[in-house]
Order: C-alpha cells, then structure tokens, then sequence
C-alpha cells in the first residue's frame, strides 16, 4: 500500500489542468479552462478544470472532483492505480508501507486490471521476440524494409509473434498467466476438445493503446502470401477493446494534435508509423472499421480539424465519403488532401516528406468541395444526375449544425452546381428537419409559427441603464431562480455555459454576472442570501432592485376570468430561451452595424465587397433562424 508521504507528494505535485489536458482539449476561459466532456457526447463546451481550487466539474455529466477523481473516472482505474498514473507522470518514487500486503492488493485487482497485465505481457513478448534471432530474421526484417528505424519500433511497441502455433500461449502459461484471461482477450483461441493455439503466430504485431498509453489489443499483419489467410486480424472485442471507440496512434498522436490543432486521418497501421517518423505526428487511424461516430467524437477532444488522406482510389473514396460525414455531423471541420496518383501515405511520407508537407499546405480542399467534385465526374452533362448530386450534397451540409459554416457552404455549393440558392437551401432545411424529425407524420404537425416574438413574462421595471433590457432581465431570472432546472442544469449553469465569450454592455450587469460564474464554476450554489452580501454596494444593490421589482396576478384576477396564471417560475425556460434569442438577435445587429459600413468603404473594390456581402448574407441568415420560431421578421 502507499504510504501517506508519498500521496502527499502525488497530491501536491499533479495539476489539474496538466492531468486532464492529457485527455482533453482545454482552452483558457478566464482564469479556468473549459472544454467539451469526455465522458458525454456533446457538441457545446460544458466541462469546466478551476486551477485555483485543484478540481474539474463536468455540467454535462455532473461527474466532479479532483486529479485522482478524474482519473479513476476516465481510466476507469481505482484509487492505488490512479494515484501509480500519477506519480509516474510527475517522476514520484513510491514509497510502499511496511505493512504492505502484496498478495492481498494482487488479489484484490479487478478484472480489467488482470486483462491489462496480461496485454502488457504480450506486447513487450512479442516486441523482445522481434529483436531474437528467430524474431529478426522475418519480423525485424519486414519492419526494416518498410524502413521503420528502432526508435519508431519502440515508439509504437512493434513486434513478431512465433511462428510455433502454441509457443506464445505455453511460454504465457508458465509464466503464470491465466488461460481464461488470455482467451478473453483473444491472444489465444481454445478448441473444443480443450487444446488451444495462438491466434497472431507468425504475424508482424500492432499493438493498440488506449489514451492513456496501456496496451488494450493486438493488429497482426501474415507476411506470408495465402490466400486462405486473411492479411490482417484484430483482436476480438473484450472488457478492453471495443474497436468502434478507438483510434489507432491516437495516444502517440494527441500531444501533437493539441499543439499544431490539426489530426490527420489514415487507413492503416503502416500509413500512421510511416507519418509519425517522417515527423507529421498528428495521423491516427481507424484501422479496421469504417468511422464511427465514438471515433470522431474522440477526435472532437482533442481538435476541431481534421485532414483526411486519400490515396486516388477511387472506389475507396466513394466508400469512405458516407463514414466522414459523421465527423461534420459531430462538429469538426474536415479537409481533404487526394495524394498524388500512385502514392499513399505510407509511400509518400518514406520517399518524399517535403513534397507531402507541401501538400498539406497548399493542395487541401474542403470536404464539401473535394465531394462536389468527385460526384460531378460521375455525374457528367446528365442533369438528373446532377440533381442527385445537389441532393447528396444537401444531405451532408444539412449535417453541420453552425449556421455561418451551413450558410457559407449552401451558397458556395449553390454557385458551384450553378444551382438556384433558394431551391438548395430548401433542399438543405428539408433534411435538417428530417434530421430532426424522423418520423414523417410527426413532422407533418409542426404548425407554421404564427406568434408575435414573444416578451417575458415579467418585466423590468426603473432598474439599472435600460439600452441593456435584456442582459437586465437575464440577471433578473438568474437573482429569482439560480437553482431552476432546465434540461438537467440549473439556471445559474446554463447561463455560464451558453455565454462564454459573450461581452455584457452594462458594467454593473458584467460584475454581477462574474460574480454568479465564480460560484458556478468552483461548484457553489448560487443563492440570493450570497448575492446581496457582495461587498460592493452597487451589485448588492442592483441585486436588490432584482428582487423587488417582482410583480403578481391578483389570484382573484385569475379566477374571475377562468384562465391558468402560470407563475414566472413555470415560466422559466420558455423565459431563459427569449432573452437568450434577444442577446443573440441584439448581437448580430450589430455586426450587421458594422459590416455595413464595411461595405460602404468597398464600395470600389469589387472582390472585397462581394466577401462582406456574404457576410452580410451569413448574419442574415441567423436572424432568420432565430426569428422563424417566433413567426417574424425584424430584419429585411
């Protein structure tokens, strides 16, 4: 068992942000950080890392805690294991009690623990067989003629299985290491009649990490030519190993993708290696499966962007282009580079380094393009054909949920077909509400909005400067009801979460506000009993106006006319939605504002002015969003 010195120093050593930015994408918000959950699958940063206080707190999850916590959680590791993680990323010798019980802790490992033990047993096996003379001879010689030097064999833990059928398994047996385990995890295969083989024997050996750098399963690559034998076997699915959440290279990778903000994605094993040492260590790999929706939500952790490599064939794209759509479709901004006519990434990377780069620079194209593309050589002068073309492609910009992204998309795709912008664009909203909708009958109910835009329940009335009504009426809902539930957050939280980054105009609104995210994000509850104690006398007292300038419906009012007086508090998300949308509207105004006079100044330059007028058009188009639900126009 550790002793309580050595968890001190593990203690006092970790940092929050360090450990989690292991696993997570964390960008600066104030003097916190803020993210998107790795343990959810939302689109919209609700993850918070407060440095000050040691702790993480995830809205979306509700999941909460220190280092330790956060690892236990994610790794899905215990305590004694976190805190090993913890004090060999800091360079911690432990130091064990005296009384320290071996067998007990060993017997007290769980499943998962022996099922990681036994992998780590395996790779470095098979990776100390590579380096043999039986090993070298086949194996070592396969990986030096594809030009893999000994540090990248290391890097990615490379290495030959025996050719022998059993000799892994008996030497694993020996070594006290239990055949159930070894069958669960698919290194061995046991016949019927109780005899048993190796399942990777005579394969060149991949092992797969997880984020955290354990060993979860075994790729096998047969060097010998039988066309009875398949090229490539994985192991089976286990507690370890589900093959649909994981990336290969991706615990080599994530460092980098974090630093240079890009992932490029590949096929194979060789593709990711041969990258990684020619120095474009951001590539991973789904390796065996098409792209799944897990997999680029894994991206979405760690980077927004994604460059996908293609090596020019063409019944390979067309097959892969429905898999990518997922990665739009999870918020990721995605590019293509079609690698030139009888390369692939392995190849190019190993012969021409230089070349690649320069093409990762120059000769990228948007996803939505490349796709255009591609279709249109199918299509030919057909213009049936090019219909079907305009659908598939309105299917997948229907997939990307950023307006302005949707927007920019719709009318250079538009241009591109040389389609009308109107017809597309219905073709696209067509989708998203099929998206949104699947069943036809029910979207057959959704009304044509016909309501006036909607104004809060309660108003606010002689309080603070009224240019800013809305930001006012927001810390109005916020002062009455910080604990109201909306979707499963608080009032308080929702609010935190959907105004990052939004400046409030009135500076008594702002200090208000940063005082309730404070508490928010150090995990506090948000009461009026704390906001009127604010030592500054202008928020305490803004906070006082807040509270009194609630008003009621006579009781007797609502009887005599027999209708339901909801109170504000039934109230509160239909609220919380309009003063939202008012914010959003109030800001878009006033970009519109701005760009205006942009396009008066452009007047004379006709290529700048056409980009401020798809500006223009972009802002527009949110307007409508916003305003459609409503059933007006405030805009034209």
């Amino acid at each position: 068992m550790i002793n309580r010195s050595t968890i001190d120093k593990i203690m006092q050593a970790a940092s929050i942000e360090e450990v989690v930015g292991d696993f997570v994408q964390l960008k600066r918000a104030g003097a916190n950080f803020r993210g998107l959950s790795p343990f959810t699958a939302e689109k919209t940063p609700s993850f918070y890392v407060v440095p000050s206080k040691g702790i993480f707190k995830d809205f979306s999850s509700g999941k909460g805690g220190n280092a330790v916590a956060f690892l236990m959680e994610h790794e899905k590791i215990s305590y004694p294991e976190a805190l090993r993680w913890l004090a060999k990323r800091y360079n911690i010798e432990i130091e064990e009690d005296r009384n320290y019980d071996k067998e007990a802790e060993d017997a007290a490992k769980s499943l998962r623990e022996s099922l990681f033990v036994v992998n780590e047993y395996a790779a470095k096996y098979f990776h100390e067989y590579l380096q043999s003379d039986a090993g070298s001879t086949i194996g070592l010689a396969y990986f030096k003629e594809r030009g893999f030097s000994t540090k990248t064999m290391e890097t990615f833990s490379l290495g030959f299985a025996p050719e022998n059928r059993t000799e892994f398994t008996e030497t694993a047996l020996k070594n006290g290491y239990k055949k159930e385990f070894l069958t669960q995890l698919g290194l061995t295969v046991e016949r019927d009649n109780g005899t048993f083989y190796d399942r990777f024997a005579g394969r060149v050996m991949f092992p797969i990490h997880n984020l955290s750098g354990r060993v979860i399963a075994f790729g096998g690559r047969v060097l010998k030519k039988d066309e009875k034998t398949a090229k490539y076997l994985n192991s089976p699915e286990s507690e370890l190993y589900h093959k649909s959440s994981v990336l290969y290279g991706l615990f080599q990778a994530k460092s980098s993708i974090v630093k240079s903000d890009v992932c490029y994605l590949v096929e194979g094993y060789t593709d990711v290696i041969s990258l990684h040492q020619a120095g474009f260590t951001q590539a991973v790999a789904s390796a065996g499966t098409s792209l799944t929706e897990e997999q680029a939500r894994l991206i979405r952790r760690f980077t927004k962007n994604v460059t996908v490599l293609y090596d020019g064939d063409a019944a390979g794209i067309r097959a892969s282009m429905r898999g990518i759509d997922i990665l739009l479709q999870q918020g990721l901004d995605v590019r293509v580079l079609l690698l030139p006519d009888g390369e692939d990434p392995d190849s190019l990377a190993k012969k021409d380094p230089n070349r690649l780069e320069t093409c990762l620079k120059e000769e990228v194209k948007d996803f939505i393009s490349f796709k255009t593309d591609v279709l249109l050589v199918d299509a030919g002068q057909d213009p049936l054909k090019k219909a079907e073309v305009l659908k598939e492609l309105a299917r997948t910009i229907a997939l990307i949920d950023d307006p302005m992204r949707r927007s920019v998309l719709h009318l250079e795709t538009a241009k591109q077909m040389g389609a009308d912008e109107r017809i597309f664009l219905s073709e696209i909203n067509k989708n998203r509400l099929e998206k949104a909708v699947p069943n036809r009958e029910d979207r057959d109910l959704i009304p044509t909005p016909t309501d006036a835009f909607p104004t809060p329940t309660t108003p606010i009335v002689g309080v603070g400067d009224q240019k800013f009504p809305h930001e006012l009426y927001l810390l109005r809902l916020l002062v009455h009801f910080p604990d109201a539930l909306i979707d499963e957050y608080t009032l308080a939280q929702r609010a935190v979460m959907e105004l990052e980054g939004y400046e409030f105009e009135d500076t008594q609104a702002a200090s208000l506000f940063t005082h309730i995210a404070s508490e928010v994000l150090a995990e506090r509850p948000v009461t009026q009993e704390l906001l009127v104690q604010i030592p500054d006398p202008s928020i305490s007292s803004l906070v006082v106006d807040l509270l009194t300038q609630e008003w009621q419906i006579s009781d007797n009012w609502a009887k005599s006319f027999e209708i339901e007086i909801k109170s504000p508090k039934e109230n509160i998300a239909k609220d919380f939605e309009s003063v939202m949308d008012r914010i959003k509207l109030k800001t878009i105004l006033g970009w519109i504002k701005e760009i205006d006079e942009e396009i008066k100044a452009a007047e004379q330059n006709e290529s700048e002015l056409q980009e401020k007028l798809i500006a223009k058009k972009m802002f527009l188009e949110q307007i409508q969003e916003i305003t459609r639900k409503y059933g007006t126009s405030i805009y034209r």
